[in-house]
């Protein structure tokens, strides 16, 4: 097994439609989130919406929220998980979001 780790995206835009943060890659077994943090460079209160899914639309929501204005805040729910095979996705309820994502990559080979 070969491990990768500290690999980062990011800053990446947030939409208000789909915005994908990690897309799978069958090279890679599975990634585990060491970090994922939002930030809101508008003065008005935004919403996020975290999402695992198969696809690269809808899936399962793992975590909503709601950055103050100018705020920053950690998506704890999806930090020091594993995904295997997943996409990692996020909608903003406005525009103005920026977000940053940290992972370890596991594969198959040496």
């Amino acid at each position: 097994m070969s491990i990768r780790s500290n690999l980062g995206t990011g800053p990446i835009a947030v939409l208000t439609t789909t915005t994908v943060l990690h897309e799978t890659d069958p090279n890679i077994e599975r990634i585990a989130v060491s970090a994922l943090s939002v930030h809101n460079t508008t003065g008005s209160a935004i919403t996020v919406s975290f999402f695992i899914s198969d696809t690269l639309t809808g899936g399962v929501r793992v975590e909503q929220l709601t950055l103050r204005g100018n705020g920053s805040l950690d998506a704890n729910a999806l930090i020091g998980q594993g995904y295997e095979s997943q996409n990692i996705l996020a909608i903003a309820s406005a525009a103005g979001v920026n977000a940053a994502l940290t992972r370890v990559e596991y594969t198959d080979g040496d």
